[in-house]
């Protein structure tokens, strides 16, 4: 395929299936042809050489066609309304190829004009749009050129306006010949929409934002306390404490520094790799973040360097005597309270918003360990996967589910893994018409289905599956890139979006019911919604990634719990921006209140060591 460039004085008549965009001075028009290019080249030599007679056509093949006629004297050439040239409708240069007849471009002196136009677009100009009579012309001569196709003149904006009404009715909408399409599983779809049902919401009123449990917390330091509470640090320094005993006899000089912690020293550590977050020093080495020429102030005020690195060995989640027991039946044992605990309590202190957005997130991990994942698309590649749900408006995590690899999913008949971990993180928080957003790991027709009967919409990408028929998989030739196909099931729409040449993207949504084409670029509605909302995962972890606290370990629930304070960071963010919002103040910025919540977890410590 060759494209041929037209210069903006010609017209070209085209079965391209869109409307045109009207031909401006100074453009070009493209169009597309099966000649070569050097076939091409020679037609148009021979147009600018004039040696061509008027009756001579050139075939550019079965979709392009352009007539060359004589150039017309000054003398043809009469003045309009606005004093600018107009041809009349005697003289004036066409395209002849039946059924097809030009339009009227903006006026030139060149011999040959062209215009793009397909032969379903030009009744409905012809029907919509008023022709310009030329200046000096008789009232009949007028009425006569109103009827007649061969001389109807149209202004440029008006070609604008009727172009961008017209394009996405007629012709970014593929519609098939037939009203019902059968799949391979012999699922029916319509290409009709239905008109949708009413569906009941639920009686309980929910106000999205922070719960009461935040009320009058306003300090940053404060609020990290909601996420790792006093119980979840008490019960850390426990089982650290108990591995200190173990460590502790291998060191011949009992100091200080290798004795049991405290509550107050454990905070002033999270308050150390908080800070290092800001600092941007989570990656270099411990004696480089204690040195009095690089390092802050606040890690030399909290702790030595050697105490630091010696809490980070001893950190242990939970009673080492029964682990093994535990893991036999679930892979998480090593830190599972401290997990559900914080995933409580970012439950109680927000509620999510109407849109929710489900998605994986992988914490980086090159460690040894039988769930570590490869992810190619994610930034660290290796690592421990999460599957998060999220508010899409403010990005907030309410609830996650450690995935621990094959096997630690619960197989059930006609249900997917991905269906399985959308309604486990989504319990508590349907039958409220809250729409739910996916990707196609996580998508599917009866996953659709059954968040329809608690009044739960899902929009979200999708692989090709056995309900889906082969009219929305496979790319045809007659579909423009861009076009839309819409297949509907009840209160279920398929849409078959062609991105690329060979490319068609599967998008399914239960909260869209008509063939919408919308926006600047021509998109189908559910397109739009769903790279409004699919990102809240995306962003979340982002922004735990831009403060990071994780330190290069091999212990995996170190990782994970560095995953925690991160998750903690940005929830505790969140609810100080609502609280301004609240207030009508403005809220701080994230380094500024990352610092202060550093400062505020490390100054009780400082204060015992020096009273």
């Amino acid at each position: 395929m060759v494209l041929l460039l037209i210069p903006h004085h010609c017209i070209v008549t085209a079965r391209l299936g869109y409307y045109p965009t009207p031909v401006y001075r100074n453009k070009c028009m493209m169009a597309k042809s099966k000649l070569s290019e050097d076939q091409i080249m020679a037609y148009l030599e021979q147009l600018e050489n004039e040696e061509m007679s008027e009756d001579d056509i050139v075939d550019l093949g079965d979709d392009v066609t352009i007539t060359w006629e004589e150039e017309r004297s000054e003398d043809e050439v009469d003045q309009d309304d606005t004093g600018g040239p107009s041809y009349s409708p005697t003289t004036r240069p066409h395209v002849t190829p039946p059924p097809f007849t030009p339009v009227t471009p903006p006026p030139t002196t060149s011999h040959v004009d062209a215009v793009v136009m397909p032969s379903t677009s030009y009744s409905a100009i012809a029907e919509t749009t008023t022709p310009v009579t030329p200046t000096g012309a008789s009232r009949a001569e007028a009425e006569t050129t109103s009827t007649s196709r061969d001389s109807q003149e149209f202004d440029s904006q008006d070609l604008d306006e009727l172009a961008e009404e017209l394009v996405p009715e007629y012709s970014l909408i593929y519609k098939l010949p037939k009203q019902t399409v059968v799949a391979g599983n012999r699922h029916v779809w319509s290409t009709k929409p239905p008109r949708p049902k009413k569906r009941k919401r639920d009686s309980a009123n929910y106000t999205p934002g922070p719960t009461p449990a935040t009320d009058g917390v306003i300090e940053a330091d404060e609020i990290f306390s909601l996420f790792l509470d006093d119980l979840t640090v008490s019960r850390i320094v426990y089982f650290t404490n108990e591995f200190i005993d173990k460590v502790k006899q291998k060191f011949k000089n009992l100091r200080n520094m290798y004795d049991h912690t405290s509550t107050m020293e454990m905070k002033a550590l999270l308050g150390v790799l908080i800070m290092s977050g800001v600092r941007r020093d989570n990656r270099i080495s411990s004696e480089e973040m204690f040195s009095s020429d690089a390092g802050a102030g606040l890690y030399r005020a909290g702790m030595s360097e050697r105490r630091f690195s010696y809490l980070l060995r001893c950190l242990r989640f939970d009673d080492a005597i029964t682990r093994n027991e535990r893991k036999k039946t679930d892979r998480l044992a090593a830190i599972r309270d401290v997990c559900d605990t914080f995933l409580s309590n970012c439950k109680n202190c927000y509620i999510p918003g109407a849109d929710i957005t489900i998605d994986e997130q992988l914490l980086s991990f090159r460690g040894r360990v039988v769930f570590k994942m490869y992810m190619k698309n994610k930034p660290a590649k290796y690592g421990l996967k999460n599957v998060l749900a999220c508010d899409a408006r403010s990005h907030y995590m309410f609830n996650a589910y450690p995935y621990l690899g094959k096997g630690s999913v619960p197989k059930t008949e006609g249900s997917t893994q991905g269906q399985f971990l959308t309604e486990k993180l989504i319990e508590g928080y349907t039958g409220a018409g809250r729409t739910i957003t996916t990707d196609n790991w996580f998508t599917s027709l009866p996953l659709a289905m059954n968040l329809l009967q608690e009044d739960t919409h899902l929009v979200g990408t999708m692989r090709p599956k056995p309900y889906v028929p082969r009219e929305a998989i496979t790319s045809k030739a007659d579909r423009l890139i861009g076009s839309s196909l819409f297949l509907h099931d009840n209160n279920v729409t398929l849409l078959s979006y062609k991105a690329k040449k060979d490319k068609n993207v599967l998008l399914l949504s239960t909260r869209h019911h008509t063939q919408t084409i919308s926006g600047r670029k021509n998109k189908p509605e559910i397109l739009h919604y769903y790279n409004k909302h699919k990102g809240g995962v995306d962003v979340f972890d982002q922004l735990c990634a831009k403060y990071s606290c994780s330190r290069k370990t091999r212990r995996w629930p170190v990782c994970f719990f560095m995953g925690m304070v991160n998750m903690t960071t940005v929830n505790a963010y969140v609810i100080h921006k609502e609280q301004m919002q609240k207030a009508n103040r403005n809220p701080k910025e994230t380094r500024v209140f990352l610092r202060e919540m550093a400062k505020g977890l490390v100054k009780p410590w400082t204060v015992c060591l020096c009273p």
